[in-house]
């Protein structure tokens, strides 16, 4: 088995608590630590910024050592749209990680609608970042179309559950918006999909 290695929560965009932060930079920069609510990204000064992702390389680094990486996961929030600037984010996160593979999980709908999918398969074709297909609760506002493509040499797919009751509750754990059963019938649907997937990739 391998380990898909996701991303920290500061390089997707998520609120990141301040005790996330490696003990050493909260002791050097105590108004990081001492922040009121969740810090994103753009709080941190660049040298900062620039050594935590020294830090998530140098484990990542262990991983592929041991032999058991797999991909680096990149789970965007349902606040990173489909746009210019989203899209150099992404060229960014993969100029930081050039030797790894790269698979991309988008949570808003318009990177996939109609009239923006051939520009996002393209563009992540081009780049040989995987896109994550996803199985989970349809029609939400933070749910994504359920596709099967392939767009570099590795194929991704997560089962998230379609638990729709769940998926948009607020105040609740993940384990609780996770939690689903698949039947057999719901199972045998990614049959021919995954089939086809794996044709097209090394890897799936």
């Amino acid at each position: 088995f391998t380990f898909d290695v996701r991303a920290f929560s500061l390089f997707t965009g998520h609120p990141t608590p301040p005790t996330s932060l490696p003990r050493s930079i909260r002791d050097e920069h105590p108004e990081l630590a001492n922040h009121k609510g969740s810090l994103y990204l753009h709080h941190l000064p660049p040298g900062v910024a620039d050594r935590l992702w020294e830090v998530f390389a140098s484990l990542v680094r262990m991983v592929e050592e041991a032999g058991k990486l797999g991909v680096l996961l990149f789970q965007f929030p349902p606040w990173f749209h489909h746009s210019k600037e989203s899209f150099d984010y992404l060229v960014t996160c993969q100029e930081r990680f050039p030797e790894y593979k790269l698979a991309v999980e988008f949570r808003t709908r318009g990177w996939l609608s109609e009239e923006n999918i051939q520009e996002t398969l393209a563009f992540l074709r081009q780049h040989k970042l995987a896109l994550v297909c996803v199985d989970e609760p349809q029609g939400m506002k933070t749910s994504v179309q359920t596709i099967a493509e392939v767009t570099s040499p590795v194929g991704v797919v997560r089962f998230h559950g379609r638990n729709a009751e769940n998926w948009e509750k607020k105040g609740i754990t993940a384990e609780e918006r996770f939690n689903y059963l698949y039947s057999e019938a719901e199972l045998h649907e990614w049959l021919p999909k995954i089939r086809r997937m794996s044709g097209q990739a090394d890897k799936v």
